[in-house]
C-alpha cells in the first residue's frame, strides 16, 4: 500500500474504446478503491457525462493558473478519511459502472445524496487518480445513497463555501471563468511533491458558493 508520502500508481481503462468494440453486456469498468481491484457490473453502451464534469483536473495547473500552496488535502467522511492516499477520501463503497465523463472514461466509487443532491465519485488514469464532490440532480439510474452533507477536505472546506473561505486557508488564488461554463468560477491550487508530481485541489463556484471540489493526485 503507498503511504502519502508517494506518487500514486493506478491504470486507466478506455471505456470509450472498449464500449465501442465490444458488444453490449460485455464492456465493463475496472476501478481500484483503497488497494483493492474491483470487476463491476457491465456498463451500458450510451456514455452518461453524470455528474456533468469541466474537464482535465490538471489543466489549471498546465495554464498556471494553480497557486502553490503546502497543504496537500484529502476528503473526510463521517469524521474520518477513509483512504491511505493524498486527494482521496469520501465514501469507499459506492456504485461501480454506468456513468463516464465527457471523452468516455469511467468514473467509479459512485455515491449520491436524494436528500441534499450531492454526488461524490472517484476517477483514474494511468498515473493520474481524482475523488470530487460535487452538487448535482438526480441519476437517471439507482446508485449507492448515502449522507454527504457533511463531507469535507481536511482543512474543512466543503460545498457551499464562499471564494473567501477556500482563499483565507489555502491562499489568495486568482479566480478564472471555466471554459464552456459562463456560469462557473474556479479557484485552483497545488502541492508539488517532487517533479511534476503532487496533489491538485480545484474548487468550482456559482453565485458565490462552492458547488464543486476535485482533488487530484497526478504526475
Amino acid at each position: 500500500m503507498r503511504p502519502l508520502t508517494q506518487g500514486p500508481k493506478r491504470r486507466r481503462i478506455g471505456a470509450l474504446l472498449v464500449i465501442l468494440l465490444v458488444p453490449a453486456g460485455v464492456a465493463g469498468t475496472r476501478g481500484r478503491v483503497g488497494g483493492e481491484t474491483r470487476h463491476p457490473a457491465p456498463a451500458p453502451v450510451a456514455i452518461v457525462n453524470w455528474p456533468a464534469d469541466y474537464g482535465d483536473g490538471i489543466d489549471p495547473w498546465r495554464r498556471h493558473r494553480a497557486l502553490s500552496t503546502p497543504r496537500r488535502q484529502s476528503f473526510v467522511y463521517e469524521g474520518r478519511i477513509e483512504s491511505p492516499f493524498w486527494g482521496e477520501g469520501g465514501p469507499r463503497d459506492g456504485s461501480f459502472g454506468g456513468f463516464h465523463d465527457s471523452l468516455g472514461y469511467a468514473k467509479i466509487n459512485i455515491v449520491y445524496d436524494a436528500v441534499h443532491h450531492i454526488a461524490f465519485y472517484q476517477e483514474g488514469c494511468c498515473t493520474s487518480f481524482s475523488s470530487v464532490l460535487t452538487d448535482a440532480p438526480a441519476p437517471q439510474q439507482g446508485i449507492v445513497q448515502r449522507d454527504l452533507s457533511n463531507v469535507h477536505t481536511t482543512l474543512g472546506i466543503g460545498l457551499g463555501d464562499s471564494p473567501a473561505r477556500v482563499r483565507a486557508l489555502l491562499g489568495n488564488a486568482a479566480m478564472y471563468p471555466v471554459r464552456g461554463h459562463p456560469d462557473v468560477e474556479e479557484l485552483s491550487y497545488v502541492t508539488i511533491r517532487h517533479g511534476v508530481c503532487g496533489t491538485r485541489a480545484n474548487f468550482f463556484f456559482q453565485r458565490g458558493r462552492a458547488t464543486r471540489i476535485e482533488l487530484v493526485d497526478a504526475c
